[in-house]
This record gives C-alpha cells, sequence and structure tokens, in this order.
C-alpha cells in the first residue's frame, strides 16, 4: 500500500475541497445577507470570527475527524489528534475572516457629497467624501468605559469614545448635527494596581487623547461608516452627549481616514491566499508524517466508518434529556438559548456591557430594592460573554451529570435554584457599592457544595471519593482561588452558593445515608 498516497487522498484531499467550498460559500453569505440586504443584526465580530470559527470547528468533526482517525497518532488516545481537528479548522476559518474584511473594504462604496448636509438624503454607504464641513470641537460628546479584560481579569482597559459634530457651517446649530466623526482610545494597565495609581494613569491617559484626537482628526482624506460593533454603540452614546443632538434624530457614526481611497484594501487579498497556501502545506505536512492504520483504511474506503448522520445521532444522545438527567441538559439549554437571544438582540458576543444587562434581569442592588426580587434568578440564567457561558456550562454539565444522578431530578431543581438565589442575596450583602451581577456560578457552586458533603458523609467508596475530590479540586477549588487572585470575579456569590449547597447535601446525604442502611445497599 502506497501510504503517502492513501493519506493524500482520505486526509488531505477532503480538507483542501471542504476548505474551498466553506470558504465561498460563507464568504457570498456574509456578503449578500449582511453587506448588500444588511438583514443580519449580530456584531461584525460575531459574523466575520466567531461564527466561521464555530461552523469551521463543526465541519472538521463531521467531515475530517474519522479520516484524521486512521492516522498512526499519539497511541490512539486522542490528545494529538485535537491538535489536528484545530489545525484543520484554522485553515477553513482564517481564509474566511479575512475574506471577511476584504468584502466589506472591497465592495464598499464612496459617496462624494458637496455638503455634510446631503449625507442625509443619499443612500448610505460605506465611505463618504465631503468638501464643505465644520467640525463643532466645543459640542463634542465622550464616552469613558473602564472594564476589565484577560483570562483572570488581570488588565483593566481604560476606553475613551469621542463624537464630534460634523456641521455645514458655524451657524448650523439648529438642528441636530448630520454626522459625528469619532475616535476610540484604548490604554490597558494592569489590574493589581492601586485606587490612587489607577487615578493618575487614567489622567494621564485622558489627556494623551484628546491631544492625539486634535492632532489626528482634523485633516483626512475620506470618511468611513462604522459598523455594527460595541466600539460603534459606545460612540453612540458619545453622540447624544452632544449638547447639539436633538433625542430621536438619526445617528452617523464615521470614522476619518487619512490615506489614498484606492489603499483602502491594503495587502488583504495577498494574505488570503498566503494564509490558505501555508494552512495546507502545514496540513499535508501533519499528515505525512504520522503511520497509517491500514485496516481502518481499507474499512474507510470500503465505507465501513460511521456517517455524518451516525455522528450527529451519538451527539444529540450525548445531551439528549432521559430519566436520572433531565433538569441539567434543559438548564445548559436555556443558559445558551438567552445567550443567543442576547447576541441575535445586538448586544454583542465576546462580552456584555452591565448597562445591557441591567435591564435583561441581572442581580443589581438598586433595582432589587424596588421590589424586583425576581432578579435573583433571572440573573442566573445571563452571562457575561461567550467564556463566561463556556466555562459555566461545562462545570454545570459535570457537576449536573453527577449530582442529578445521585440526588434525583426534584431534588437537583431545588437545590440549584435555591443555591443561586442564595449566591445572589449573599453577593448583594457582601458589596458595598451596587455591583451587576450575572452567571450560573452560584448555584453550580451548590453543586459543589452537595458533593462535598457527599463526601465527607462517605457516601460513596474510597476510589469513587478520590475521584470527586479531584473534580471539586480542579472545578471549583480552582475558581475559588483565582477568583482571591482577580478583580471582576464576585467570589461572595461562589461562597454563598457552595455554603448553600453544602448545607442541602447534609441533609440529602444524612437521609441518602438512612436509605441505604435501611435498604441494606452500599454505593
Amino acid at each position: 500500500m502506497n501510504y503517502t498516497k492513501t493519506k493524500t487522498k482520505l486526509v488531505f484531499q477532503p480538507l483542501l475541497f471542504l476548505a474551498i467550498i466553506f470558504i465561498v460559500v460563507y464568504s457570498l453569505l456574509y456578503w449578500l445577507l449582511y453587506i448588500q440586504l444588511n438583514i443580519i443584526p449580530l456584531k461584525e465580530d460575531v459574523v466575520q470570527i466567531w461564527i466561521p470559527a464555530g461552523l469551521a470547528f463543526t465541519c472538521v468533526l463531521l467531515f475530517i475527524r474519522q479520516r484524521v482517525h486512521i492516522l498512526k497518532l499519539d497511541k490512539d488516545n486522542g490528545r494529538i489528534r485535537t491538535l489536528y481537528y484545530m489545525v484543520g479548522a484554522a485553515v477553513l476559518w482564517i481564509p474566511t475572516i479575512l475574506m471577511s474584511g476584504y468584502l466589506a473594504t472591497a465592495t464598499g462604496k464612496l459617496t462624494v457629497l458637496v455638503s455634510i448636509k446631503e449625507i442625509a438624503g443619499k443612500p448610505a454607504t460605506k465611505y463618504y467624501k465631503v468638501s464643505e464641513y465644520v467640525l463643532d470641537q466645543d459640542n463634542t460628546g465622550i464616552e469613558s468605559v473602564i472594564s476589565y479584560s484577560g483570562k483572570h481579569n488581570q488588565y483593566l482597559d481604560l476606553d475613551i469614545y469621542i463624537a464630534i459634530p460634523i456641521i455645514a457651517d458655524l451657524y448650523d446649530t439648529l438642528s441636530s448635527p448630520s454626522a459625528f466623526l469619532s475616535q476610540h482610545f484604548l490604554q490597558q494597565v494592569s489590574s493589581k494596581i492601586s485606587d490612587t495609581e489607577r487615578g493618575k494613569k487614567w489622567e494621564t491617559f485622558w489627556e494623551e487623547s484628546f491631544e492625539k484626537f486634535d492632532r489626528d482628526t482634523i485633516q483626512f482624506t475620506y470618511m468611513e461608516r462604522t459598523g455594527n460593533n460595541e466600539k460603534r454603540d459606545n460612540l453612540l452614546i458619545a453622540a447624544r452627549k452632544c449638547n447639539l443632538y436633538q433625542p430621536g434624530a438619526p445617528l452617523i457614526i464615521l470614522k476619518p481616514i487619512n490615506e489614498p481611497f484606492d489603499q483602502r484594501n491594503g495587502n488583504k487579498l495577498f494574505y488570503i491566499f498566503l494564509s490558505f497556501g501555508i494552512g495546507l502545506i502545514v496540513w499535508f505536512i501533519m499528515i505525512i508524517i504520522p503511520g497509517l492504520h491500514e485496516d481502518k483504511s481499507e474499512r474507510f474506503e470500503s465505507g465501513g466508518e460511521s456517517s455524518v448522520k451516525q455522528q450527529l445521532t451519538e451527539a444529540y444522545k450525548a445531551v439528549k434529556p432521559v430519566k436520572g438527567f433531565v433538569a441539567t441538559p434543559v438548564f445548559v439549554a436555556l443558559n445558551i438559548l438567552v445567550f443567543i437571544f442576547m447576541v441575535f438582540k445586538g448586544l454583542g458576543f465576546t462580552a456584555f456591557y452591565s448597562r445591557d444587562l441591567i435591564p435583561l434581569g441581572a442581580i443589581y442592588e438598586p433595582a432589587i430594592q424596588q421590589g424586583q426580587w425576581w432578579r435573583l434568578i433571572t440573573g442566573m440564567f445571563l452571562h457575561g460573554g461567550i467564556m463566561h457561558l463556556f466555562m459555566n456550562m461545562v462545570s454545570l454539565y459535570l457537576a449536573g451529570m453527577l449530582v442529578e444522578l445521585f440526588i434525583n431530578t426534584k431534588r437537583f431543581i431545588l437545590v440549584y435554584l435555591l443555591s443561586g438565589i442564595v449566591a445572589g442575596l449573599v453577593s448583594l450583602w457582601w458589596h458595598d457599592k451596587p455591583v451587576v451581577a450575572v452567571g450560573a456560578s452560584g448555584a453550580i457552586f451548590g453543586l459543589y457544595g452537595v458533593l462535598l458533603a457527599m463526601i465527607i458523609f462517605k457516601l460513596f467508596d474510597a476510589s469513587f471519593n478520590k475521584f470527586l475530590l479531584i473534580l471539586l479540586a480542579c472545578t471549583a477549588g480552582y475558581s475559588l482561588v483565582m477568583g482571591f487572585l482577580s478583580r471582576g470575579i464576585d467570589n461572595s456569590a461562589h461562597l454563598g452558593g457552595l455554603i448553600a449547597g453544602f448545607i442541602a447535601g447534609i441533609f440529602l446525604a444524612r437521609m441518602m445515608k438512612k436509605q441505604n442502611k435501611e435498604a441494606g445497599n452500599v454505593m
């Protein structure tokens, strides 16, 4: 058997064809639905980055994963194969991202205006060039945002959004501005610095930002209409703070570009082909190096390997609610559905602002003091971003799979909701200043508390107790430690949920131990 030829035919060529189809189809849909028809309300980063990332990885798992299994990788324990899936997905994903950016700039039309007042009567385009305008610097709108970032909230992001009215002349102050010229400035500092040092850095950043704004914004070649992204949301807020803005008037946010219009695409097209070529070369090298399972390759060629339909069926079985495992997948699904609703509402993807979470039902003391106690429940189903949701849902699935099996579905629902409510109450009591709290972590820590009680009461044999201890150390222990080391993580809610779950677990463990003793069972 010619191993190189077989691996090229069964592993390399399928990814090549899949990548070409994926890039072309997604790019066409992006151009038609998002750029031309503008009927998708999602943020730019969601459509350009995260949706193709999810689709690319899904396509690789469905169409390429079984083919990777014919390669002799890492003694078949799966660790190296995961790297192959990631590289395969990158071959689809990276050129698609670059293609989306290229289509946005290459197909964007330039509208030439004599006066800025004409912009309201022209069809919306991506680029504008204007001859007569005045920048009303005396009525500039400003929005400032301070937020945490980084895997462990180790950074503090200082953002300043500036929107200056573009008017026809100095006397054009009776109507709302036709458009706003905008700039965004960002500085990242350590979140561990003192409040005094933080204040000094903010003052310095504020002064430097306005100096740069005055220096770089006055002169520009043309203007670009800002897309649907989080930056635009904050620029809209800044524009509404302008003294000339009249509530309800349309807002057009433009960004100054100081380069020739014909250079707007840069080298994007070159990088698309470069990234695609590099990805294919890396993939070819990766499939040539390892050996080949002759039996698996023969079964694959004869159609003996599982089909895409069978793989989807197996994946569905893993999350399908069954007796003893009903509430956990339902709670996971509810959290995901709420997140999808927030994304389609245009609130973001990687992170949501507190100002958007409060109207949706986040735990917020001023609102709860007004009698909105239902927020203690709704806050459990809201999350601050995709990573917050992902980490919580993985933890919920793992902990819920065990706890629901041990204590039954009705008790599980009661413990989960009760722990989440107690976590919210502890958070309200703990913080001196009002904070916006969201997430299922308080309820999840309640499940950890139940498992801890079961370990202490020795409800299981020694080997399973050891497994549970390792699980708790890797999940609850790690989360608590990082909560103490990082800012922006509400460890008070974690501890409140853990204590509530532990107390509930004591009663449940004693009850179950008594029932097992009477029945003569040993778990």
